[in-house]
């Protein structure tokens, strides 16, 4: 800003913020002439001040000990170009906020590095049992731009709208260690009771197992690999809470039957509106094409709740965006673009990463509420009183932001720009009866293949329940069952225990053998490759769950 004395003096003002955690000790200002007349300068100061936005949510206290050992496991992230499971190791803090202080743990957070690169890294935590921060007992913490600033929250507000169950977020000023970290965005992790937060009967939340798909990802042949079915077919099904269900029958019981459903979903071998809230899904999927939120709909982030009363599966949306902002720009309604229907039906066969829009397209049923709640959501109307909905909210948000990210705007016309071009596209839907799930199963195989011959991956899966070990083999070849071990000892051994070779378009083999005691890994090979798996402690799913 600026303003002129008498004597033809102006003085000119501006205001900077500094992150209070950047790695320079010192702040060079220079002043600029760009005109070709002579310009004096006279009585120039730096102030320093502190901003009232400035006041701390959240505390985090970190022994020098601790610290120590979570910089070693991001120096190893660094070099891995990943963050991990190994390294996600929880380590005691101390959490403080305005109203309490508690005991806590805290890990690394995230997939990628750009979790950990920088000052501010994203953190999972866990409070001390009976500690809430903002009804939440576990979340994380994370650089905002991390998941594209306000595009994130806005878009879990939608949700909201909907009643489609998202985990909380939002943002909060964070200090470590008494050094202030800036903004940071926080959201809840899954609970069980965050069911009970949405409206919902406290249930099982489940998602799809990752970790080979992310070991593919680093020592794979290519630096990218398609999130494509035949990883969806054999991930592990994994609840989120697995301790609760060991003493809970009944959670137990709801777990293995929204684990048979699940198991359908991914296979195609039920419709959408036989497995889910249909409005449910449907609304998800618009919403997440209305936003452009396709990060969300990558296989390995979606997650799901089971509903005892209604026997249905529900999505629960989050991680919708990345740090490179939109997902994917050119698609425009059920996971392709119109425009170019034959090419994106194409790409759609061969790499079905949105189980939701492809599920939806082979179902009439579902295909039916998607066209009838396209019109409703798309409408103009409906995007306008959205935002006037969360414009208060927005304002503060966005303000707290500008703070630390003077040249970060969001633009709330996107929304509805891309939401009338679905509109329009109303009319193309029809081709997506063409697609063919045998189209889907044969690429399924054909990925199986080449993954298998590469690198000898042992693609299979161990369950323990009833005094019997179920071993399911989704591998090109067949696998022997050697031993299961407990806490590092051998339990059993076995001779001649095979498990045949998978086949296209049928269901996995599998094998079961009575055990008793308790076991946690069973030994396999594979042709010259020998592993050890991890056994879940609760049965297989089934594919004849209804009968």
């Amino acid at each position: 800003m600026s303003r002129s004395d008498s004597a033809g003096w102006r003085k000119l003002s501006l205001v900077v913020h500094v992150p209070p955690y950047v790695d320079q000790q010192s702040l060079c200002a220079y002043v600029w002439n760009p005109g070709g007349e002579t310009v004096y300068f006279d009585d120039f100061k730096l102030v320093k001040s502190k901003s009232e936005s400035e006041s701390t949510d959240i505390r985090l206290d970190i022994s020098d000990k601790v610290l120590t050992e979570l910089c070693a496991y991001r120096d190893s992230a660094k070099v891995r170009r990943q963050i991990t499971s190994d390294l996600k190791v929880w380590l005691p803090i101390t959490f403080s906020t305005n109203e309490f202080t508690c005991d806590a743990q805290l890990r690394l957070k995230g997939d990628w590095v750009d979790h950990v690169m920088g000052a501010k890294w994203s953190f999972r935590i866990k409070l001390e049992p009976g500690r809430l921060y903002n009804g939440m007992s576990q979340f994380s913490v994370q650089a905002p731009e991390v998941r594209d600033y306000l595009a994130e929250w806005v878009y879990h507000k939608a949700c909201e709208t909907e009643d489609v169950m998202t985990t909380q977020y939002d943002f909060a000023l964070l200090e470590l260690n008494g050094m202030p970290m800036g903004c940071y965005a926080v959201e809840e992790h899954f609970t069980m009771d965050m069911a009970i937060r949405l409206g919902r009967a406290r249930g099982p939340i489940l998602k799809l197992e990752e970790d080979l798909m992310f070991w593919y990802l680093k020592n794979g042949p290519g630096k990218k690999l398609p999130s494509t079915l035949p990883w969806i077919r054999h991930a592990g099904i994994k609840p989120f809470g697995s301790g609760a269900l060991a003493k809970n029958p009944k959670l137990k019981r709801d777990f293995e039957r929204a684990q048979d459903m699940l198991h359908a979903f991914r296979n195609f071998d039920e419709p959408a509106s036989g497995l889910f809230k249909t409005k449910k899904l449907v609304a998800a999927s618009i919403l997440t094409d209305m936003f452009r939120a396709h990060h969300a709909l990558r296989w390995h982030n979606q997650r799901f709740y089971y509903d005892h009363k209604a026997d249905r599966l529900e999505p629960v949306m989050y991680d919708a965006f990345g740090s490179g902002g939109e997902f994917d720009k050119k698609r425009h309604v059920l996971g392709v673009s119109p425009p170019r229907v034959l090419k994106d039906l194409k790409r759609l066969e061969q790499d079905p990463m949105d189980l939701f829009g492809t599920h939806i397209h082979l179902d009439p049923t579902a295909l039916a509420i998607y066209k009838s709640e396209l019109n409703r959501i798309c409408d103009s109307t409906y995007v306008a009183d959205f935002y006037a909905s969360i414009a208060d909210e927005f304002k503060s948000k966005a303000e707290l932001l500008r703070v630390e990210y003077p040249e970060y705007s969001y633009d709330t016309n996107r929304m509805w720009t891309v939401s009338q071009a679905m509109r329009k596209s109303h009319g193309s839907l029809e081709w997506g009866q063409r697609l063919s799930v045998d189209s889907l199963h044969q690429f399924a195989r054909f990925e199986a293949e080449v993954a298998t011959h590469e690198h000898d991956l042992i693609m299979v899966q161990a369950f323990f329940a009833a005094d019997s070990l179920v071993v399911v083999n989704y591998s090109e070849f067949l696998v022997s069952v050697i031993r299961v071990n407990n806490k590092g000892k051998v339990q059993a051994t076995f001779k001649e225990v095979v498990v045949p070779a998978f086949e296209f378009n049928k269901e996995a083999p599998q094998i079961k053998v009575a055990i008793s005691g308790k076991v946690e890994t069973v030994h396999l090979k594979m042709r010259d490759t020998e592993q050890d798996i991890a056994i879940k402690p609760w049965r297989e799913p089934r594919s004849n769950w209804r009968d």
